[in-house]
């Protein structure tokens, strides 16, 4: 019969503990995209911004822009990038992903997707979802 001390099951709980927690967190920052060519991990995309803090940004982006810090293209880069986060634009190949979910039967994994991807609420990525399903269906 094996037997271990206190200790060195303190040890092992802990490290077990720790290990969960680590894959937790790992979840919340990526998700997880399978389709037939396999599994990858992608950055979940962030939600948007509350409108004072957009103005709050471009405020930045135009004041670092007229003290010289960005030039005319830079500010327009950064302005142009920072703007496309916050309108919820689209991935192009987000609906070629959850026509693949839809395909597996997994519609409810197409709405997380959708939701993810996009920053929307639960009823406007259920919609859509079902609008590219009723589309597939024609």
């Amino acid at each position: 019969m094996i037997t271990i001390s206190l200790e060195v099951a303190i040890i092992l709980l802990v490290g077990a503990l720790i290990v969960a927690w680590v894959a937790n967190a790992s979840r919340k920052r990526f998700q997880v995209i399978e389709d037939d060519a396999g599994v990858e991990l992608a950055p979940k995309r962030k939600r948007l911004a509350a409108p004072a803090d957009i103005t709050s940004e471009l405020e930045r982006l135009f004041g670092l822009f007229q003290s010289g810090a960005l030039t005319s293209d830079e500010y327009q880069k950064l302005k142009t990038q920072f703007l496309g986060e916050q309108t919820g634009a689209v991935p192009a190949d987000l609906s070629a992903r959850v026509e693949r979910l839809i395909d597996q039967g997994r519609k409810i994994d197409a709405i997380k997707l959708y939701r993810e991807e996009t920053g929307l609420g639960l009823k406007e990525a259920k919609d859509e979802v079902e609008r590219i399903e009723r589309e597939r269906r024609l």
